[in-house]
Formats: C-alpha cells, structure tokens, sequence
C-alpha cells in the first residue's frame, strides 16, 4: 500500500503554456493509455478494484502498510494471443461459405434510382456550378479582420 506522509492540497491548477505546448508526444504512453481506457472504461468498479488489488505485480506479495515496489512491473506489452488452425477444417468451412454465398448472389442487386433523381440531381449540379463557379480563390487578409462598427 502507498503510503503518503503529509497530505497535499491545491486551490489552483496551474499549467505552464510553454511547456505543455513544447512537449514531446509520447505514442508508447499514449498507446497504453488507450488500451487502459478501452479496457477499463466502463468497468464495474469493483471488478476494477479486484483486478488492481489482486491481479496487479506490485500487489501481487504486499502486506498491508508495506510500500508498493514497482521495479518489479515489466512493460507494457500486450497480451499475444497464438491460434492453431486445423488447415483441413478451414479449407471445409472455406467451401461451404463459397456455396452459400452463391445463393445469397441473386439477392443482392444493385439499388438504381430513378430518372427523376438522376434529373434533379443533374439540376442541382448546374445550380451548384453557377453559385460555386471553379477556379482559383483569393482570399484578402483585410476580409478576415473583424471591423468595428
């Protein structure tokens, strides 16, 4: 258990800008978080606290009162998982999909749209074209300074 000799208060939390902006992104540290949050998220809290108290390393041999030791942690990688496939089996299942998906061919046809849709769509392309003619845009600074009135 971590234990905390004086307690600490804060009225304010104060970020300092240049810092925070000038800081390296770390994509390991984000990757792990992610995984945390995608995880843990929306957890029961007690499942959560089963997991951290009795499935974590550091806790893995504390006693109460003793301070936790996270040398012993290893990083953070994620679980691999190995799977054996019969080549037979997969080769059988391979095949009946094909056969199956013969029968379901008829079914999916292309949807096609009227030719009603089709002329007020060509309709409101030359509208566009009209109100959004193509070409080069210029763009003039003083347009972008908001003006007292």
């Amino acid at each position: 258990m971590l234990r905390q000799t004086e307690p600490r208060y804060s009225k304010h939390i104060v970020r300092d800008e240049d810092a925070f902006m000038s800081a390296k992104a770390d994509f390991d540290l984000e990757a792990i978080v992610n995984r945390v949050v995608k995880e843990w998220g929306d957890a029961d809290l007690n499942q959560l606290l089963d997991f951290v108290y009795f499935e974590t390393a550091p806790m893995q041999n504390a006693k109460r009162g003793d301070v936790l030791d996270f040398s012993i942690v290893g990083p953070a990688v994620g679980k691999r998982i190995q799977i054996s496939l019969d080549r037979a089996r997969l080769k059988e299942l391979t095949k009946k999909i094909a056969e199956r998906a013969k029968d379901y061919a008829p079914l999916r046809k292309a949807s096609k749209g009227s030719t009603e849709l089709s002329e007020n769509l060509a309709i409101w392309d030359e509208e566009e074209k009209a109100r959004f003619p193509s070409g080069p845009c210029k763009i003039r600074l003083s347009d972008l300074v908001p003006r007292d009135e």
